[in-house]
This record gives structure tokens, sequence and C-alpha cells, in this order.
């Protein structure tokens, strides 16, 4: 999805990058504040983090520094800000990737619905992206059937054999329908 395309996505975007930009800064002025001239801040999935520092340089680490994990060579340390920045990192690296997803199912159902596919190809690629959006393993979309009482299923995703051989759904008995029913009345 293009940079400019959607002012939420641009925002988490900058985020994110200014995330990587910061933890170069860090290494540099931490290096400057302990005199550590090998001084590293890297990251790996299993200890999320670090700064690592080698064995002949740990005598120099400073109180804040909190061991996090010992290596042949070297050392691996926490502090509570780098903690703290890694959290919010996780935080806006997830909301950008919700952001995007939500993104691209709205994309993909407006090329849909703009194509020229059958109605039924559009639901079915409507109600796929959507439960992709949603992260849920399966939903569906149901229409009034033309007496307004039952829900019939017109697109499904994800959905058992036996939850679809239920049929369809009294209208007057499902929240979601009646809720429909009240906002039609009001003229919307």
């Amino acid at each position: 999805i293009k940079d400019a395309y959607n002012e939420e996505l641009d925002h988490l975007r900058a985020l994110v990058r200014g995330g990587r930009d910061w933890i170069a800064t860090l290494q540099r002025e931490e290096g400057q504040r302990t005199g550590i001239p090998n001084l590293k801040v890297g990251y790996n999935r299993v200890f999320g983090y670090y700064i690592e520092v080698t064995k002949s340089q740990t005598h120099l680490v400073p109180a804040d520094f909190e061991r996090k994990q010992t290596l042949v060579n070297a050392e691996r340390y926490v502090t509570p800000l780098l903690k703290s920045r890694e959290e919010e990192i996780v935080t806006l690296s997830n909301s950008l990737r919700r952001a995007t997803t939500r993104l691209q199912a709205l994309n993909d159902g407006a090329r849909a619905v703009g194509s020229t596919l059958e109605l039924s190809e559009v639901l079915n690629r409507l109600v796929k992206s959507t439960a992709e959006a949603m992260a849920v393993r399966a939903c569906s979309i149901r229409l009034l059937d033309k007496s307004g009482q039952r829900l019939e299923p017109v697109a499904v995703n994800g959905l058992s054999q036996v939850y679809l051989e239920k049929g369809p759904v009294d209208a007057m008995s499902n929240p979601l329908a009646r809720a429909g029913q009240g906002v039609k009345k009001r003229g919307f």
C-alpha cells in the first residue's frame, strides 16, 4: 500500500521507521555514556532487543544494565528504557500489520465490486477478506429472503457443513437483524 493512501497507515509506518532510527541512536549514545567502544544494540526473536557487550568490556557496564543472556564471548543486557521501547515497537508493528490487513481487505472488496465478476463471486471474496481483516476463522454474509422473515446465507468462509445445514436464520430472533430493522425504520 503506497504512502499517502491512508493517514493512519502513514502514521504507523513513520513510528516504526522512527523506532529503527532510535535504536541506532541508542547504540551510539550508550557507547559514549559507558565508554564501551564495541557496544551493540541488537534483536532476536527469542530475547527481543538487547545491548551486547564483549566479556573484556563487562567491567564498564553501568548499574542500570540488567543481564539478560550470557554468550561465549559476550554478555547481553537490557535497560528499562530499552524494554519499554521494545513494547512500543512491537505494539506499533502489530497495529501496522492490522491496519494494512484492513486496508487490503477494503481494497480487495472494492476491486471485486468494480469488476465484471458475478455477484456470488464478489460476495465470496468480500466474506473471505472480511474474515482475514477481523482475524476470525469463519464468517458469513446473510441477506433477508423475499418475505423479509428469514436470513439466507449468500456467502460463507470457513463455516462447517453442520452449521450450514441449519439453514436460514429467523430474522426476528437474530439481534443483528433486529438492529438492522431499527435502522431501516429510521430511514437510513
